[in-house]
């Protein structure tokens, strides 16, 4: 009877949309975790390069640092040698205008 026949039908019309849902649902699970991967792979490529690159401009940075308190520690040095070889020039001078007015007075004035 068309009753029957429509009801089967109406049954058989859910039963496929109920399945094309399902199939549609599991096609969008798929794409959307397969985009979640792809974007945690781009994530951690990304974040593991800059880190890399980070990492080598913090090492630049603390080596150039260095370099420049090594310079300034060699600048200072230098200057305390120029000092003591002043002084030292100093020393030796007085020390012989002195040897010199021992040995002959009358040259002193």
């Amino acid at each position: 009877d068309i009753t029957q026949y429509r009801l089967a039908k109406r049954k058989q019309l859910v039963k496929d949309i109920n399945a094309t849902f399902r199939g549609l649902n599991e096609n969008l699970q798929s794409i959307f975790k397969s985009q979640q991967k792809s974007r945690q792979e781009h994530h951690s490529m990304h974040s593991q390069t800059f880190e890399s690159l980070y990492q080598k401009w913090l090492d630049k940075l603390l080596a150039q640092q260095q370099m420049k308190i090594l310079q300034k520690g060699v600048e200072d040095h230098e200057t305390k040698i120029e000092n003591a070889e002043d002084l030292c020039d100093t020393f030796l001078k007085v020390w012989w205008i002195a040897l010199v007015n021992r040995a002959h007075p009358f040259m002193s004035h």
